[in-house]
């Protein structure tokens, strides 16, 4: 499996994945096509994880309701984001450090098992 991690500078060349458009109606559209007021939003930390064919890119932003982690999915243009508010992160982790110990165990006794 081949991942890659590398910073977002926030540019728009070839290969960069802006995640979001603003209309002439001064509203912003997500993947899903709701649109919803835009805000005013600060970028504290991006970046980049290519993983076999997705994207994924990580920002930690902040805005006036708070901070956020968004992750936004690439799959060959296809785009899909979920918000984490900042308060739920370290909880995220927790369930995401346990995935990832389940997976290992279950490669570890798969790999164990001769299969």
């Amino acid at each position: 499996m081949s991942v890659q991690v590398r910073p977002w500078s926030g540019g728009h060349e070839k290969g960069d994945m802006p995640i979001e458009h603003t209309s002439n109606s001064g509203h912003e559209r997500t993947g899903t096509g709701a649109h919803h007021p835009a805000s005013s939003e600060e970028t504290i930390l991006s970046q980049i994880i290519q993983i076999e064919r997705k994207s994924f890119l990580l920002s930690l932003r902040q805005n006036a309701r708070g901070r956020f982690l968004k992750i936004t999915e690439d799959v060959r243009g296809r785009r899909d984001a979920i918000i984490v508010p900042a308060s739920g992160l370290a909880d995220f982790k927790r369930v995401m450090d346990a995935m990832i110990e389940a997976d290992r165990s279950a490669f570890s006794d798969h790999s164990e098992s001769g299969s």
